[in-house]
């Protein structure tokens, strides 16, 4: 499994909010106000479900990955994982790998990861705690969530409230599912602020 996990890193989904590339496709989540905070958290949760839902079944194979990024002499532990476990045996299974990046600052990133069915996660409270957990419901820090598609060969990254990035592996993948999947066109520029 690690040399396909490997193989994942040329999504670069590594790298830091800052860098976007061509093979990135950047879903805004809501154009809500967000001072109306439950409404704007419920189009946020909604619009994240269904486009997970449209591409992932319970029975997509994935890939699922958690990140967090190492501070000298702390060692992290992932924050959130085994509350969003419906098997929980996955636990055990999980791996972890130390990457580091160079964006402007230099970073490390350990990345805990493993292979399971999308329908192992419990993707539902997942995506509404991340849509939550800066909003002031009373979530504690997320970390930052993948989920690698292996069929389709892409990967859903999802942070926050703000956006779903769809990682390709190349500019050519991303304009084929563009081509795939049309409503997608107006995110084709969309570059979110960080």
């Amino acid at each position: 499994m690690m040399d396909e996990f490997l193989n994942f890193f040329n999504f670069k989904f590594y790298e830091t909010l800052e860098s976007y590339n061509n093979h990135v496709l950047t879903v805004e989540l809501s154009e809500l106000d967000i001072d109306d905070k439950e409404s704007y958290v419920l189009d946020c949760y909604l619009q994240a479900l269904h486009l997970f839902e449209m591409f992932f079944s319970n029975s997509t194979h994935i890939i699922f990955v958690v990140n967090t990024v190492k501070d000298e002499g702390i060692v992290y532990r992932p924050r959130r994982i085994k509350s969003y476990l419906k098997n929980k045996k996955i636990v055990f299974s999980l791996n972890c790998l130390e990457t580091e990046c160079f964006d402007g600052r230099f970073e490390k990133y350990i990345h805990y990861y493993s292979r399971c069915m999308f329908g192992d996660i419990d993707y539902k409270k997942l995506i509404l705690h991340l849509c939550q957990h800066e909003m002031g419901y009373g979530i504690k820090s997320m970390d930052d969530y993948y989920f690698i598609h292996l069929e389709k060969n892409f990967c859903f990254r999802m942070l926050d409230d703000r956006f779903i990035d769809i990682i390709f592996r190349t500019n050519e993948d991303k304009l084929k599912f563009l081509e795939e999947f049309p409503e997608f066109l107006k995110f084709k520029e969309f570059v979110p602020e960080v």
